[in-house]
């Protein structure tokens, strides 16, 4: 890259290396932007790009300190994101420039400030062990919980890709000037082009106005670095990486992109569900991760470790018969089989689930292992987690 360039790795090293010890145990203002916990390349790429376009925007003022993004899994998880591995490699950043939840739980021991945060791709409200004092802006694209109404930016509208909003908001903050961000276009098109499977799938207007530009910027960033991209060969070897789980055990599989709800029911008690989205099957997980009795334990043991009341399996396959998805629910002993059945009847509509025949292999008394084709394939985690909220606030249990 040119070096009048200021590139993302530079970026995270001046963080690390000058801002950082200047603020963390002082009572300055540590602020930090995270996207969601599934930590998927788009809500990684979301909290980079996001504290980047920041930093080039505002430089380094006196009282404005800079964002930190923070990427949220535990460090030792980044490693089963395979694809952001590859677009990170291409920018020459490794995971010690980074930034984990690992290193916001050792800064919130010792800092004496106040913790203000930005929320990308996703509209949550923080978990008590972030350490957020005051959430002051969002970018999302999924659906508004009418959350931190004040936040300035506050962008929550449907899109493929939040990183489209992301890009396009800074992009347009940036005065449209693209010369001064070349070097995060492999994060912001992978990020895109993953989320809307190059395109082809839940592509609305701010996922095509990002990608005009990024394509614009792509001439530049092949003509001034050592890697050249070409938008469909990137997809492909993205999206390959990331399905690529075959070395993965039955815990890494769970964790890759595993997100965690807690809904008050009816008479006002709390129902923790966690849910997984996996890449494949489950007849592909017994054949070559796990046997699917050994699976199941494994998928218990996970549920005992998070203290869920309900693991929810997404899982995915495709066949001469097209895509297809499958709904897997384990709950826990300690929530009655009445309440699971009151459960899916009311899911079972809006995902038009079907029973699989899977779901008699493991099924005990103990720990029953429930197994549906989910006949709406359009319902992802982002259309399936809101009907399980509703559902779970009907119950009285």
């Amino acid at each position: 890259m040119s070096t009048n360039i200021f590139t993302v790795r530079q970026f995270l090293e001046q963080l690390k290396n000058v801002h950082l010890p200047k603020i963390i145990g002082s009572t300055m203002n540590l602020n930090i932007v995270y996207g969601n916990e599934s930590a998927d390349f788009d809500s990684i790429t979301s909290a980079i790009s996001y504290a980047y376009f920041s930093y080039i925007h505002h430089g380094y003022q006196k009282g404005i300190n800079p964002i930190i993004p923070i990427i949220n899994i535990p460090r030792l998880e980044l490693k089963l994101r395979k694809d952001v591995m590859i677009a990170l490699d291409k920018m020459s950043i490794n995971e010690d420039t980074l930034f984990f939840m690992d290193d916001l739980d050792k800064w919130e021991d010792i800092h004496k400030g106040k913790v203000s945060a930005r929320l990308v791709d996703h509209n949550d409200q923080p978990k008590q062990q972030y350490g957020v004092d005051k959430v002051t802006g969002i970018i999302d694209h999924h659906f508004d919980q009418k959350n931190f109404l004040d936040a300035k930016p506050r962008i929550i509208r449907p899109t493929g890709s939040c990183t489209s909003l992301v890009f396009n908001y800074w992009y347009d903050m940036l005065g449209k000037s693209l010369e001064k961000i070349i070097d995060i276009i492999p994060l912001c098109l992978g990020g895109i082009l993953l989320d809307t499977s190059n395109l082809k799938h839940k592509v609305e207007d701010p996922d095509l106005e990002a990608m005009a530009h990024l394509k614009e910027g792509l001439i530049q960033y092949n003509e001034t670095s050592l890697s050249n991209i070409d938008i469909d060969s990137y997809y492909k070897e993205l999206n390959h990486a990331k399905k690529d789980i075959r070395d993965f055990s039955v815990k890494d599989i769970l964790c890759k992109d595993y997100k965690q709800f807690e809904f008050k029911t009816k008479n006002n008690v709390p129902i923790v569900i966690g849910v997984a989205s996996i890449v494949k099957s489950l007849d592909w997980l017994y054949k070559n991760i796990s046997p699917d009795s050994s699976f199941k334990k494994q998928c218990v043991e996970f549920r005992n470790e998070r203290k869920l009341t309900v693991l929810v399996l997404m899982t995915k396959k495709s066949d001469e018969n097209g895509f297809k998805r499958e709904l897997g629910i384990i709950p826990d002993p300690s929530f009655k089989p009445e309440n699971v059945n009151k459960l899916v009847d009311m899911i079972t509509g809006q995902l038009a689930l079907v029973n699989d025949t899977i779901s008699t292999m493991t099924d005990t008394e103990e720990d029953p292992y429930l197994v549906f084709d989910q006949q709406n394939v359009q319902a992802t985690r982002k259309q399936v987690v809101p009907f399980v909220k509703e559902a779970i606030e009907q119950l009285t249990v």
